[in-house]
């Protein structure tokens, strides 16, 4: 189990965020972890900055859970009945503004809530398609979750062109992105990407990642092909090796995938391959065509700010046979 505030390498096989109230309860997100000592969970426990007062740091408490929340892949939000009052508390208020916050935010999400929190009825009726389970049902849903993820094969995904921490692109990119601000920019990608992606999977990263530091908040075997910004670091200095050391699992120029019977070339810049292989995915060009007469543009302005998956791509070329000269822009 990781506990705030530790920095613990999280890149495990599954990931479980217990969210829930802290104060006016014992320590129930410890025990309800420790039912599960028979798998290969790792549960994100808020608690025990919040217990150790004399080193909590609110700042450090909020960004812990912050980060921690956008990486797991499934959050299970328990609200147990209260024990104590807190003077000045309302039992679970902080919970329960999360649990509205992430209800929008696509993540997988189980919920027990005590049928005698005042709000009970009123969270079924504002949310009637929400399941809310009771405590046995909320361990054999997890228990169900796990053992599918466990015999789920790993997938295969692209992207393209995050530009992680980079206002130059958010500036540039402003009416095509329509985000606010660089966090918001940031956030979307990170949410986006750690709801499709699992450490299962391996994700073909096509050029222009940004602040290489942002790697750790992403799931998954990330494979680099190196774009403009890349090549432009190593020619000011950046050792390749360097890339390496932040977590990438390949770095390479381009690569030729040899998957589902075809030859699939990646590329930064879109190039027709037609020559070498049967289509080419690339990035660069910021959505501006998604498709090409040879290929598809994988990058986040092109594809909803997601990596998009192998099965969605060969669904994408399969397509493009239906298309006639008039489609394609020279």
């Amino acid at each position: 189990m990781i506990i705030t505030p530790t920095d613990e390498d999280k890149h495990s096989s599954f990931n479980v965020f217990i969210a829930g109230p802290i104060k006016g309860v014992h320590d129930w997100q410890t025990e309800f972890a420790n039912r599960f000592a028979d798998t290969e969970i790792t549960f994100f426990n808020p608690r025990r900055s919040i217990d150790e007062s004399d080193s909590f740091v609110y700042e450090e408490q909020v960004k812990w859970e912050s980060e921690h929340l956008r990486y797991a892949d499934l959050i299970i939000f328990c609200v147990p009945p209260k024990e104590y009052d807190v003077p000045g508390r309302s039992y679970a208020q902080t919970t329960m503004f999360e649990l509205s916050e992430w209800l929008q935010k696509g993540k997988q999400l189980l919920i027990y809530i005590d049928n005698s929190y005042p709000l009970f009825n009123y969270i079924i009726k504002k949310y009637p398609e929400q399941i809310i389970f009771t405590q046995d049902e909320l361990e054999d849903q997890l228990r169900e979750i796990y053992k599918n993820f466990c015999n789920r094969a790993p997938k295969i995904f692209f992207t393209s062109d995050t530009h992680f921490n980079q206002q130059r692109t958010l500036e540039l990119s402003l009416n095509r992105r329509f985000i606010k601000d660089l966090s918001e920019m940031n956030e979307l990608l990170i949410r986006n990407w750690n709801n499709t992606v699992t450490n299962k999977d391996i994700v073909y990263h096509l050029g222009d990642f940004g602040d290489y530091e942002y790697l750790k908040y992403l799931k998954g075997r990330v494979r680099l092909i190196l774009g403009n910004y890349e090549q432009s670091d190593i020619k000011n200095g950046l050792d390749i090796h360097k890339l390496y050391s932040y977590g990438f699992e390949s770095v390479q120029d381009r690569t030729t995938l040899e998957l589902e019977g075809m030859h699939i070339t990646c590329t930064h810049k879109p190039t027709n391959y037609n020559k070498y292989s049967d289509f080419n995915l690339y990035g660069h060009i910021h959505g501006r065509q998604q498709c090409k007469p040879f290929g598809m543009d994988v990058g986040v302005d092109a594809q909803n700010y997601t990596p998009i998956s192998l099965d969605d791509v060969i669904r994408f070329k399969n397509a493009y046979k239906y298309y006639d000269q008039d489609v394609w822009i020279n």
